[in-house]
């Protein structure tokens, strides 16, 4: 994969008065168990299935490393929670249990973190601003409990409890391996459950806004923690031209921690792309996406027929025309690391969108040039394209048009491609099998 850099967030450790004790691992993260063990209660075993919790439960744990997961959602948002946990094993069973109680960003906002010894119960309040959910993680302290003797538990909420249960419709869609290559548009209040493995170690998806109206998408890491997958995945979000216009919001996610992007109001595509912070994903790093609200994320993608013009190695060898509404891919890796086609547009709103279609980690370039030029070799308008970047290069009029792709610094060969959708469809109205005709470009055009 490509080498990417990003600045770790900072993870704010919002710590209760009702706190005895407070580990604390490298890097300002809680230190917790890993998950190898089982339990013997309906509890979940990471954020994603966190068992609801509503008035008291028990539970057992088996294993050094076991863990269970429950979710209370309060009353109101942000609302205190009363909560009571205690260590119901007898003290020869274990040493103790480890509870922690964190906000709606899972292991990314830990409200409470201590050791609890049997017969010294926890009581106390909870609460964090903005919060819609509490998450409440219990395993063993400083013992190794066996089925014949397990590690016994409760929890308890004493009041505040009871807040509705989000209820987004479970889903699944294919992921991409690329910009290009992501699946249909992903809908609000569904609950889209993923794994992060594919054959480049990248993940993409695509979301189509309508409206004006604030728009959002949680993102959760479901990996279990001891599973073999990626202990951080990055998560980043694009606008309409990918790469190209670099991230609008990103999120650095570890084990069972969750982020809600910051929403955006502007209607059109946006791409979410997940990928291991310094570890190639495997089957056992999964996450979920949840958009919201239904209401905006509900637009469509237009879905181009597919066209097929061989590319020129040069002007003079241009194919026939490209066709307006109609995708074409290529590749520069010719014999003169260029690829050459002809457009004529005969509307003055008459665009082409580019898209640089190159899988990350394979060995094409880095970058690719995309230059619109006009019949006297003129350019009229460039992009310079990252690999899943995209750029929409405008005319200056009607008339006939040059369209080349090259590396930025590098020989193109096979493994880099490019797509082109000459837009809209009633701007490049010339049939794609008939020649065209040498027309003037009206307006001016730009120099190299």
């Amino acid at each position: 994969m490509a080498a990417k850099k990003l600045g770790r967030l900072v993870l704010a450790l919002l710590v209760s008065a009702i706190t005895a004790v407070v580990v604390v691992g490298s890097g300002g993260s809680i230190a917790w168990a890993n998950a190898v063990g089982t339990s013997g209660s309906g509890a979940g075993t990471n954020i994603g299935d966190a068992s609801v919790l509503t008035g008291t439960t028990n539970g057992s744990l088996t294993g050094t490393q076991a863990e269970d997961w429950y979710v209370v959602y309060p009353a109101t948002i942000g609302g205190i929670v009363q909560l009571q946990i205690t260590d119901t094993a007898p003290s020869t069973v274990c040493q103790g249990l480890f509870y922690s109680i964190y906000n709606t960003d899972g292991t990314g906002g830990t409200l409470a973190s201590s050791p609890l010894g049997p017969g010294s119960p926890f009581e106390g309040p909870v609460s964090s601003a903005g919060s819609d959910r509490y998450y409440v993680e219990i395993t063993p302290y400083g013992c190794s409990p066996t089925a014949s003797k397990p590690l016994t538990y409760s929890v308890t909420v004493v009041s505040g409890g009871g807040g509705p249960v989000p209820d987004p419709t479970p889903a699944t869609v294919s992921e991409g391996v690329s910009l290009s290559t992501a699946g249909s548009p992903l809908r609000g209040h569904m609950l889209y459950s993923e794994a992060g493995v594919t054959s480049d170690g990248e993940a993409w998806f695509q979301l189509a806004k309508s409206g004006k109206a604030p728009a959002t998408i949680r993102l959760q890491d479901t990996t279990i923690d001891g599973s073999n997958g990626c202990g951080q995945i990055i998560a980043r979000m694009y606008d309409g031209n990918g790469s190209t216009d670099g991230w609008i919001a990103s999120a650095i996610l570890s084990n069972n921690g969750a982020e809600t992007l910051p929403p955006v109001t502007k209607a059109g595509q946006y791409y979410v792309e997940f990928y291991g912070d310094g570890c190639n994903p495997n089957t056992a790093t999964t996450f979920t996406i949840e958009p919201e609200p239904t209401t905006a994320w509900n637009g469509t993608v237009a879905h181009p027929p597919v066209g097929k013009i061989k590319a020129g190695t040069s002007m003079g060898t241009v194919g026939a025309p490209l066709h307006g509404g109609t995708l074409y891919r290529g590749t520069p890796g010719t014999s003169s690391g260029q690829a050459w086609y002809q457009l004529i547009a005969d509307a003055s709103n008459a665009t082409v969108r580019v898209e640089d279609t190159t899988v990350d980690g394979s060995n094409g370039c880095g970058q690719l040039i995309a230059q619109l030029d006009n019949p006297s070799g003129g350019a009229v308008s460039k992009a310079i394209l990252g690999n899943n970047g995209a750029a929409s290069l405008p005319t200056s009029g009607t008339g006939q048009y040059y369209l080349v792709f090259y590396g930025d610094g590098c020989t193109p060969n096979s493994a880099t491609t490019f797509s082109i959708e000459p837009k809209p469809t009633s701007a490049w109205t010339i049939a794609p099998n008939r020649a065209a005709p040498h027309w003037k470009v009206t307006g001016s055009a730009a120099t190299r």
